[in-house]
Formats: structure tokens, C-alpha cells, sequence
């Protein structure tokens, strides 16, 4: 189960959209498996996905932020400020995503969806109705 956050501060800009990967960039490996345990590089994470949260766009689309992504300190300074920037923002939490992502969760100007397996085909009409306001 993952949360979807949206946060709109101008509902009604909505044209360019900028995709920040969890893999941010397909050169560099960011995960290796060590018998059977995924082994994150978080270097990649640091150098990679600030530049790509610093991009002008209308709309910033996190996919998929959770429990690796809390150790890159860089990637995580970078998502706090494009939370705090005037740049509407769509991210996809985990559920079990650190206490860091809570805090982002829970701030005033956030709307949270749970996505389920119930629920996650009436997602994007939810998404299109709050962004259309």
C-alpha cells in the first residue's frame, strides 16, 4: 500500500511535468542484490535527483519515495524544498516511508490519498478532480 500526496499551491498551472525516477539516472546503478538483499547506493540518489527536483516545471511527480531514500541526505534536503517551493507537487509514498516523509505528509497545504488495491482504479479521477480546482 503506498499514500499519494498532493500538493497544490496554484490548481490550476498544470502543463509541464517534470518526472523525478527513483533511478534517477540509467548510467549509474543505484541498486545491486547481495544475496537476495537489495543494496542501495545512495551517492546516486545525492547526486542525481537534486538537479531534476530543481528543474521550473508546473508540476513535480515523485515516484516512489520510501525507507532508502530517508539515508541520501541530499535527495532527502532536495524533497523537503520542493515540498516548501511554490512548484505543485504529486508524490508517491510508502506507507512505511521514515518519519522524515510523516512530517511532509502532515503539512496544512498536503492532500493525502491512500491507494489500495480497492481503491486504485478511482485514483486518477481523484487526481484529475483536485487538480481541476
Amino acid at each position: 500500500m503506498v499514500t499519494a500526496v498532493l500538493k497544490m499551491r496554484n490548481m490550476s498551472i498544470t502543463v509541464a511535468i517534470c518526472v523525478c525516477a527513483l533511478f534517477a539516472s540509467a548510467a549509474e546503478r543505484t541498486v545491486t542484490w547481495t544475496d537476495g538483499v537489495p543494496r542501495i547506493d545512495l551517492a546516486v540518489f545525492d547526486r542525481c535527483v537534486p538537479p531534476l527536483l530543481a528543474q521550473k516545471a508546473d508540476l513535480l511527480v515523485l515516484d516512489e519515495l520510501g525507507k532508502f531514500e530517508g539515508g541520501a541526505d541530499e535527495m532527502r534536503i532536495a524533497v523537503e524544498n520542493a515540498f516548501c517551493s511554490d512548484t505543485d507537487l504529486l508524490a508517491v509514498v510508502r506507507c512505511d516511508a521514515p518519519d522524515w516523509m510523516g512530517a511532509l505528509k502532515q503539512r496544512s497545504d498536503a492532500c493525502v490519498l491512500t491507494v489500495t488495491a480497492e481503491n486504485r482504479d478511482n485514483i486518477p479521477a481523484a487526481l484529475e478532480k483536485l487538480l481541476a480546482k
